[in-house]
């Protein structure tokens, strides 16, 4: 049993009205995203998860306009920390200069009855973790405590996924493609009747051109 369990909501604004005054859900991230290789990328993470799928019996997925690099998973917040955020989307991106990565190989980790699986990102991994430190810094200013796990970045293509021999055993071709990373954005994960759902609320471009 396959499933894809994320999806994209294209007008922002009635998602805003609907949830004005409740707590929402909310993580900083990139979208997998860039000038050259855009569909080339996400077809790459497409052509992973269907080896993943052939090997396994059940899994949820990552819908394919919904592959992402998070930053920094936030939580539930509120009016005010929503606004705050936005702010610090745009002081860090003032601060930052667009940088590009690349994807490496495969990973998982089990969880539950299943298995994560993700792609790495390698190459100028340096501009990212500055990225994130950057952000992890100014976010303890608005009361969000830091985050005590250590930051792995990567492109997840699937959770509770069980493979039929509990292994995936596939080589994977390296990718030769390059993201570039030119905005950060602010992202609402909730559920659209039933499936979760990944919000772009606050898209904000890299500025610093050192």
């Amino acid at each position: 049993v396959f499933a894809v369990t994320e999806r994209r909501v294209q007008d922002k604004g009635d998602v805003i009205r609907a949830d004005r005054g409740a707590k929402r859900k909310m993580f900083l991230g990139i979208e997998v995203k860039n000038v050259e290789f855009d569909e080339n990328t996400k077809r790459y993470l497409k052509d992973i998860q269907r080896m993943v799928k052939n090997e396994a019996k059940s899994g949820n997925f990552t819908h394919y306009h919904n592959f992402h690099l998070t930053l920094r998973y936030i939580g539930e917040v509120n009016e005010k920390t929503l606004n705050q955020l936005k702010k610090i989307l745009d002081i860090t991106a003032r601060q930052t200069s667009p940088f590009f990565l690349k994807i490496g190989d495969i990973s998982m980790f089990r969880k539950g009855n299943g298995f994560i699986v993700w792609s790495k990102i390698i190459s100028e991994v340096n501009a990212l973790n500055n990225l994130y430190k950057k952000l992890e810094s100014i976010l303890q200013t608005i009361g969000i405590d830091k985050e005590i796990r250590p930051y792995t970045p990567h492109i997840t293509l699937g959770k509770k996924i069980r493979f039929v021999e509990n292994v995936f055993s596939r080589n994977i071709n390296p990718y030769t493609g390059i993201i570039h990373v030119e905005s950060i954005i602010l992202y609402l994960s909730h559920r659209v009747d039933g499936i979760l759902t990944y919000t772009p609320l606050h898209i904000v471009k890299l500025k610093n051109k050192h």
